[in-house]
């Protein structure tokens, strides 16, 4: 199905090169007739509308569409019943949902979502005292992102917010587009196939010095494909080429910064040499400068 709407969504197959917002005659054949393009544009188009259009059922999963993966992947939310019809519900990654398998490179999140909700609301709270239901809190937070170690929040305060406030373990910076970032550092506890997340005790544990971490040096790994896609294919953009592998477009501006890091900080990661702390979920919100002496010192790793 991924495949079907790729297909009639790109203008690429009737035979024309799209470059920002304008459209170009390309020097392939179509292999779309333009008929059927048009049709399967026009219902597409009312289906992106019906959707924008639908209210969100907040009762049952009040942070679908604002909860991501480490990636940029979202996490769908998900219903299950055992046989004496009790109901267990979940937030997936999406690539799992669409026939994706885990791995230990890749295990994707499963985590019950009564215990994501519950953490996600208190923190909400902490920021606007006045969102005292779903509907309200909806209105106050813009994303929230989960990884290992940590769950990541971006809220819009009512009023000046109150940062000291805050738990002392928790990490929060009010930006300059007036939204306040936290950082939560949380535990994942398993349990029959499942995930909930809970706060932490302490800060939030790093991968183990000396080992690699797969989900760092398969973000470095993706980096490198984007990039050599777009000099592939010049006629596109970092972002089509993200939304084509399911991937949020921030987050892909992002994670195409890391084929710039230093070659020997590369060497690190594959090699599980970086220092202690240093993870995908960091590297892709930091904001790397283009001198590899600083990019050394902001990470962490020796000066050459």
């Amino acid at each position: 199905m991924t495949t079907l709407y790729h297909l009639l969504s790109n203008r690429l197959y009737v035979g024309e090169i799209v470059h920002k917002d304008n459209v170009y005659p390309g020097q392939h054949p179509a292999i779309v007739d333009r008929e059927t393009f048009e049709a399967a544009a026009a219902l597409l188009a009312e289906n992106r509308r019906e959707r924008r259009e639908r209210p969100v059922t907040v009762s049952r999963a009040p942070l679908t569409g604002l909860v991501f993966d480490s990636e940029g992947r979202p996490l769908c939310p998900v219903v299950a019943r055992n046989k004496p019809g009790r109901i267990y519900r979940y937030y997936v990654s999406a690539h799992l949902q669409q026939g994706g398998r885990t791995g230990d490179d890749d295990p994707g999140l499963r985590i019950a979502a009564p215990a994501l909700e519950s953490l996600v609301y208190r923190c909400v709270l902490q920021l606007a005292p006045a969102a005292t239901c779903w509907e309200t809190a909806r209105k106050q937070l813009r994303r929230v992102e989960v990884d290992r170690y940590s769950v990541r929040f971006l809220i819009e305060p009512a009023g000046k917010p109150r940062l000291d406030r805050l738990d002392a373990r928790d990490e929060a910076e009010l930006r300059e587009d007036g939204l306040v970032e936290l950082i939560v550092p949380t535990a994942f506890r398993s349990w029959a196939g499942s995930s909930e997340v809970h706060r932490a005790k302490g800060a939030a544990p790093p991968p183990p010095e000396g080992r690699v971490d797969r989900s760092l040096v398969r973000g470095l790994a993706r980096a490198h494909a984007l990039l050599r896609t777009v000099k592939s294919t010049p006629e596109r953009t970092i972002e089509s080429i993200g939304a084509d592998e399911g991937l949020d477009q921030a987050y892909v501006r992002r994670l195409v910064r890391l084929a710039f890091l230093a070659p020997d900080i590369q060497q690190a990661i594959v090699e599980g040499q970086q220092p202690t702390g240093l993870s995908l979920e960091r590297l892709v919100r930091s904001d790397l400068p283009l001198r590899w002496s600083e990019q050394r010192r902001l990470l962490g790793f020796p000066a050459r």
